[in-house]
């Protein structure tokens, strides 16, 4: 069954793959991590107060 077919989630899964393959090879150094919405959410807003983003 192609990842249309399975829902969001099969594309979510799909591409955060992609992601985690792609990156490194474009970005040699860069590392990926997996973190909860929640995390990412918390990390990106403190880095934009920060002035880091």
């Amino acid at each position: 069954m192609s990842p249309a077919r399975r829902g969001p989630s099969a594309w979510r899964n799909r591409a955060s793959g992609f992601t985690g393959h792609y990156a490194p090879n474009l970005y040699p150094g860069t590392r990926v991590r997996c973190v909860s919405s929640e995390e990412f959410t918390n990390e990106f807003n403190n880095s934009i107060r920060d002035g880091k983003g």
